[in-house]
Order: structure tokens, then C-alpha cells, then sequence
């Protein structure tokens, strides 16, 4: 009888996850404005959580290291408009 072993190892959480859904993309696009996590709530009609949550998810997809740098990636890729919001 032969045992399979499963290989333990770490995946690029860029690869397997997909493309931005629309939510996410306003997300970053509102982020790109200079919104806040709460004024996007706000203006979404979500929670501050979910927001923060669908931020952390569209980063680790789009590969960045800070939600800055999410924002740009975003941006550039998806050619987002940002018009200033203040």
C-alpha cells in the first residue's frame, strides 16, 4: 500500500485567487481618492469591517504589500477613474 504525502507548500495567494470583483475595485478606487476605510462605509452602506476586509482580500489578489500600493496597482490595471472626493 502506497501513502500519498501532501506537499506542505505556501502558494502565492496572487495565483488562485482571481480577479477584483466590481465591489472591490470601487473599494480601492473610493481608497484612491483619499477616502477613508469609514467614509467609504459611509458612502458604500456597508460596515467599516466589511470594508476592511474586502481591502485586505484585494490586496493579497493584486500581490501588494500595503493598500497603497493595492490602490495604484488598481488604478493602473483596471483604469479606474479617480476624480477627488474633498
Amino acid at each position: 500500500m502506497k501513502i500519498l504525502r501532501r506537499r506542505h507548500t505556501k502558494q502565492p495567494q496572487t495565483s488562485g485567487r482571481g480577479e477584483l470583483t466590481p465591489f472591490e475595485s470601487r473599494i480601492l478606487q473610493l481608497l484612491a481618492t483619499g477616502m477613508t476605510r469609514n467614509e467609504i462605509a459611509r458612502q458604500l452602506n456597508r460596515s467599516p469591517q466589511t470594508i476592511s476586509n474586502a481591502m485586505t482580500v484585494a490586496k493579497d489578489k493584486l500581490g501588494a504589500r500595503s493598500l497603497t500600493q493595492a490602490a495604484v496597482i488598481a488604478v493602473a490595471s483596471y483604469q479606474l477613474v479617480v476624480a477627488k472626493t474633498r
